[in-house]
Parts: C-alpha cells; sequence; structure tokens
C-alpha cells in the first residue's frame, strides 16, 4: 500500500519547520543548545544566518560537530559548514519569505551563513518507534506537496464526501461491519480515517491510484474515488452531478 516514507515524512516536517533547537559542543565538549530560524535547502539541510557575536557561532567554528531538533519526532545529527557567496544567493529568497524580520541580518557583516550537514537523521513514527536515516535518504525524498495545506484540505473532503466517508471505509478500507466513519488526515498517497467498526475503533488508510504531485489533482482523485464507490438502494437515485461533486475545487 503505498504511504508516505520515513524520510518523506522527515522532509515534509523540515519543509513545514521554520524553527528548530541548535546543540553545539563547547571546550569540553559539553552540549549547549539554543533557538534557532532555518530554513531548509533542496537536499534536506538546514540553513540558519547566525550572530557571529553568539558563543554557539564560535562554538562551531572550533567543533563543527552538531545536532538539532526540529520536532518532537525528528531529530538530526551534523556538521555545520560556512556557506559561500553562491551558496547563500541561491537560498536567501526563500529564508527571507520564512523570515522577513532577517532582512537586515542578510547583509550584515555581523551575521554570517551556516548549513547543518545532516549525516544523520532520527525519525519516530506513529508508534513511538525510532528510525534512522542517512543523508542520502532526506536528499532522495521529497515534502509531501499536500501538508503545507493538509488541514484546510480535511475540513473541505469532510463537507464534501459527508456520508461517502463510511461507503469508502467498508468497500475500499475493507471494513464491511463499519459503523461510522471519519476522515482524520490526507497526504499524497491517500486518505487516513478512524473507523468505528463492532469491536472498536481503528485507524484505516485509503491509498489512491498513484502518488500525488500536486494539489490540484486531489479533487479529481477523490471524485474518481467516489464515483466508483457501488451504489446501496437508499443511493441508488442520486443523480450523476451529485455523485460528482467532491472533484470541483472550490
Amino acid at each position: 500500500m503505498l504511504a508516505p516514507t520515513p524520510a518523506e515524512r522527515a522532509r515534509t516536517v523540515l519543509a513545514l519547520s521554520d524553527a528548530g533547537v541548535l546543540a553545539t559542543l563547547d571546550a569540553d565538549y559539553c552540549p549547549l543548545v539554543v533557538p534557532v530560524p532555518f530554513v531548509c535547502d533542496g537536499a534536506g539541510h538546514p540553513v540558519m544566518v547566525l550572530s557571529r557575536l553568539n558563543p554557539h557561532t564560535s562554538r562551531a567554528w572550533l567543533d563543527p560537530r552538531a545536532g538539532m531538533a526540529v520536532s518532537d519526532r525528528l531529530s538530526l545529527q551534523g556538521q555545520i559548514v560556512g556557506m559561500n557567496g553562491t551558496q547563500q544567493l541561491a537560498v536567501q529568497d526563500h529564508y527571507l519569505r520564512a523570515h522577513p524580520q532577517a532582512a537586515g541580518k542578510v547583509e550584515s557583516l555581523d551575521f554570517a551563513w551556516f548549513r547543518l550537514e545532516v549525516t544523520a537523521a532520527r525519525w519516530v513514527d506513529d508508534e513511538g518507534d525510532e528510525c534512522w536515516l542517512s543523508a542520502e535518504d532526506l536528499a532522495d525524498a521529497e515534502p509531501d506537496p499536500l501538508a503545507a495545506v493538509a488541514d484546510r484540505l480535511v475540513a473541505d473532503l469532510r463537507d464534501r464526501l459527508a456520508e461517502d466517508v463510511l461507503l469508502i471505509a467498508q468497500t475500499i478500507g475493507g471494513q464491511p461491519l463499519a459503523r461510522a466513519a471519519a476522515l482524520t488526515a490526507v497526504d499524497r498517497y491517500g486518505l487516513q480515517l478512524r473507523v468505528d467498526n463492532p469491536n472498536g475503533v481503528r485507524t484505516v488508510r485509503i491509498p489512491f491510484a498513484k502518488r500525488l504531485d500536486d494539489r490540484s489533482e486531489l479533487h479529481p482523485t477523490v471524485g474518481f474515488m467516489v464515483r466508483s464507490l457501488p451504489l446501496g438502494e437508499a443511493e441508488a437515485g442520486a443523480s450523476a452531478r451529485e455523485r460528482t461533486r467532491v472533484a470541483a475545487p472550490h
């Protein structure tokens, strides 16, 4: 079944995050932490603009080994390296869109550009199990294109699908005894439902036929799914127009 990989989930968290907690080492190799704003480059490495006067910057020059906690599920290990002018220009617009208040810093000689070159990442899944990812794993993965507006998409689909969610759970989701179902999440690979069965509540994934590469593909994909559902007696008179309502974007 198509589902986001740990590396894709990690890249999505990185893409949605604009700050983390950076840990550097002092002269006695003791870790010291500080919150820092960042954006990610195309390979998933956090990029930061740090004051040359702050202690964590001087520590990074002396010992580049560092770590960063991005969320309760994702932490990174790597080395802090300086960025040259070409590298800075490649990410500057992206950085300023995320941190417009830093416009003065990027041109000040009191600040310098750094990148945390990730060597390993620790991802914790929904069950609390950890998975270690390499830099290549992160570089090869893509952020979910639906993630930035996932909450709005879920709310929209809840309204559009209405009672169809239960039928989706019973048929496509393989839960014929389901008594109720609710849409809880959406990603590029499918829908996630909370399904109430006689033996309890469980989470069920409803896969799409293919991976979505753009959010504009969501409504046509879900619309096709709904039109393909078997119609019960109560639905037999439903018009084709009503059955295709989820395919039309707002």
